[in-house]
């Protein structure tokens, strides 16, 4: 399991907020700006998919795993002289 970019950068601004409860502040602000959000995204998922969600986005997802995959290690392999 990997968090999003986004968390990194909400950790990043969270550990350099001065002090813990500073910090848990920031985390908490965090989880209530981004909770509405990916609540829509599944809702909506849910509505249009219906019983068809889980098969389809099994394949969908393993299918971006895998073009993701693909262009990274064309980016690794580029990068290494």
């Amino acid at each position: 399991f990997l968090p999003c970019g986004l968390l990194y950068g909400a950790l990043a601004g969270a550990a350099a907020a001065g002090s813990a409860v500073a910090g848990a502040l920031a985390m908490a602000s965090f989880t209530l700006g981004t909770f509405p959000g990916l609540a829509a995204v599944g809702l909506i998922g849910h509505v249009f998919l219906g019983g068809r969600a889980n098969r389809t986005v099994g394949l969908l997802g393993g299918l971006l795993f895998l073009v993701n995959a693909v262009a990274l290690a064309f980016l690794a392999l580029r990068a290494v002289p």
